[in-house]
Parts: C-alpha cells; sequence; structure tokens
C-alpha cells in the first residue's frame, strides 16, 4: 500500500507517496492543505494509500531532498518514479526535464523539439507533473526567457530559480532520452531586465459527457471534430458506479481503458485529452456541481443530448451540438444488442476496443446478464 509522509520544513510542506522505494508523487506548498489535495489528485487512479503517522528512513531521505531542491542546493535525485500509469508522451517529457541540471533553464519549444509535440503539449505536462520539485518543472520557461506558468505561483517559481543560479554564462546541449535538448544559465532571465511578467498557457477546454459502453467510432469521430475547436477535451464517463447490468455491463476502469487505447490507436495527442469517470446522482440538480467537481474548469460542453444540454445551459454552461456519425449504425445500445444476437459487431468499434472487450470476455459477460433475472432490461 502507498504511504503518504508530510513534513512542515520552514513553513513549507513537503510531501511524498511512496511504496518501499518507488515514488507516485512528490509536492511541496506553503499551504499544507493545498500539499494534501496536490499529492492525493497525482496518485493513480483508485489506488489504496494511507497517511503514515510515523516517517521512516526513506521518507526522510526523500522529503530531505525536495528541500533541498526548493532551497536551490544540488542534491540528488535518483529515485525510482512510478510512471507507468502514465501516457508514453508525458514520461518521455517528464523523463527529460529531469535531466536539466541546476544552475540552468530551457523553454517549452526547446523540449517540444526534443520530444515532439508543441510547446503547448509539454506545457500541459508541466502542468500536470506529479513530481514537484524531483522532476524541475521550474527550470522551463517561455521561448523569450519569460517566466511562464508554475503550479507553485511564478513568484515562488522566479525565487527557486534565483536559488539556483550559480553564475554560468554560456548556454550548453546535454543529452536526454529523448535527444539534444538546449539549455540556458538561469541568468539568461535577468538579462531580460525588470520585473519578470507572467505569461500563463491559455488552454480552451470542451466537455464531452457520454457512458461509452461500449466505446465506438461515432464517439471517436467526435472526440476528433471537437479537437478541431478546442485544445483538450475533457471526456467525462458517465454512470461511473454502474456494471454488470445490460445497459450498463462495463466498469468504469474498463471503460477507461477502451477509451485510452483507441485514442491511441487514433494516435491522438495523449496530452489533448482528460478522461474522467464520474457517477451519476439521480437528483438533476446537483448532477453538474458533481461534473464541475471532478472535472478541469472547462469553457464549452458538447452534447446531443437534450436533458445534458438543458441542465448545463442552465447551470450558465456554453453548449453546443456535435455532428452526428452516422447515428443509426455507431450506437452503444446496437453494438450491445448485436453482441446479444451473435451478430457481426467488431467493425462498429475501433480495433484495439473489440480486442479489449473479447480479452475480458465482455461478450460472454453480456449474455449471461440478459440470462439473469435480476438484469435490468434494456
Amino acid at each position: 500500500m502507498i504511504a503518504v509522509h508530510f513534513k512542515k520544513i520552514d513553513k513549507v510542506t513537503f510531501g511524498v507517496a511512496i511504496e518501499d522505494d518507488k515514488v507516485f508523487a512528490t509536492t511541496f506548498s506553503t499551504s499544507e492543505k493545498s500539499a494534501l489535495k496536490n499529492l492525493l489528485e497525482n496518485l493513480p487512479y483508485g489506488v489504496q494509500f494511507q497517511i503514515a503517522e510515523e516517517p521512516d528512513a526513506f521518507s526522510e531521505k526523500l522529503l530531505s531532498t525536495l528541500k533541498a531542491i526548493y532551497d536551490g542546493k544540488d542534491a540528488s535525485s535518483s529515485f525510482k518514479l512510478a510512471m507507468e500509469h502514465l501516457s508514453k508522451y508525458s514520461r518521455k517529457v517528464l523523463k527529460c526535464v529531469w535531466q536539466i541540471p541546476v544552475g540552468y533553464l530551457t523553454s517549452y519549444g526547446a523540449i517540444a523539439k526534443a520530444c515532439g509535440g508543441s510547446p503547448r503539449a509539454v506545457g500541459r505536462v508541466m502542468a500536470t507533473n506529479p513530481f514537484a520539485p524531483l522532476i524541475p518543472c521550474h527550470r522551463v520557461v517561455q521561448a523569450d526567457f519569460s517566466i511562464g506558468g508554475y503550479g507553485g505561483g511564478t513568484e515562488m517559481k522566479r525565487e527557486i530559480l534565483e536559488r539556483e543560479d550559480r553564475g554560468y554564462k554560456e548556454p550548453k546541449k546535454i543529452l536526454t532520452e529523448c535527444g539534444v535538448l538546449l539549455v540556458h544559465p538561469v541568468g539568461r532571465l535577468k538579462e531580460i531586465g525588470g520585473k519578470l511578467v507572467r505569461r500563463l498557457v491559455m488552454v480552451r477546454r470542451g466537455l464531452f459527457v457520454g457512458r461509452f459502453q461500449p466505446f465506438h467510432k461515432g464517439h471517436l469521430g467526435a472526440i476528433e471534430d471537437i479537437l478541431k475547436k478546442v485544445d483538450e477535451v475533457i471526456i467525462v464517463v458517465g454512470s461511473a458506479q454502474y456494471s454488470h447490468r445490460v445497459d450498463n455491463p462495463f466498469t468504469a476502469g474498463e471503460r477507461l481503458t477502451m477509451i485510452r487505447e483507441a485514442l491511441d490507436e487514433a494516435k491522438v495527442e495523449p496530452s489533448s485529452y482528460w478522461i474522467i469517470p464520474v457517477r451519476d446522482m439521480h437528483v438533476h440538480m446537483l448532477w453538474v456541481a458533481e461534473v464541475v467537481g471532478f472535472t478541469p474548469k472547462f469553457d464549452i460542453a458538447y452534447t446531443n443530448e437534450p436533458l445534458t444540454h438543458r441542465l448545463l445551459i442552465e447551470s450558465g454552461f456554453k453548449v453546443e451540438p456535435i455532428p452526428f456519425h452516422e447515428r443509426e449504425k455507431y450506437s452503444s445500445t446496437v453494438i450491445r444488442e448485436r453482441i446479444l444476437k451473435n451478430q457481426s459487431w467488431e467493425e462498429l468499434v475501433p480495433k484495439s476496443v473489440a480486442q479489449f472487450i473479447k480479452k475480458i470476455e465482455g461478450v460472454e459477460r453480456l449474455q449471461e446478464l440478459v440470462k439473469s433475472d435480476k438484469a435490468p432490461k434494456t
């Protein structure tokens, strides 16, 4: 089980989540509440954890390392980081940033050049870095050497960088797992003169809600359409508490996996979407609050479902319809009916989804559910 440790040192709270010698998340904040919130939000979905009452030798070493980094000191960061639950692109970017040495910084664009993707995609990975300050996202700034955004605030970012300034004068190239990365002395920030200007990466997000029982090609087409209009799409997996019913045969975790594998198959940039399960409330006036509480801030919602449209509109959100992708053909209801009738259904879903459903014996599950007296009828 993951153990969560916190320690307040000189008015700053440092937190770590570890299991044996593996690090799942690290954080720091001047607010104890923010430190706890940040740490728990960065744990892998669904894992068990407990807040430890007493530190052990490993947690003490890790917490001391975080404090040393915060103080601008040279500190060893040779820890085993648990990244398996992160996307391939996020892992690549984080490992690259991990190699930026003390006294230097680089830009979102330089990392994008080394790792692929865009500066904005790199910015999104930095914004969700689960290992700050161990992976030093504070050493990544804008292309013009203005400070850029930071979860702890731009003033804190500037102060850490100033403490890390070693007086280096020349840029250099370092070899990372992604390739060659150009880094510049921290002093380059000061050369542009005056106060450092806060320039946040502004991201436009759209919300897309569905049960995805199962995820099919119509859903995929809708997501691709939405991403032509926004930078990120928040995919809300509704009715998350239901499974093993004829109308909701798959668990929330299974649906998350289907969506992730389908988007990977379609080569949709991992940093351009969020997948978040949300349970049904059965009280319409509370449902929107539940969605808002579980999702990042969004600018617009996309839906063709009349009730969802009305609830979001009445809550003050902008809502737009999305084009149907052969609605009569691509329908989760139709797919479930075909499975029950032993008819062909695989061509209606992405190949990876069909493979996953067969792997978990989803066909057999649905066919057994319909025989049960307890199974809800469609």
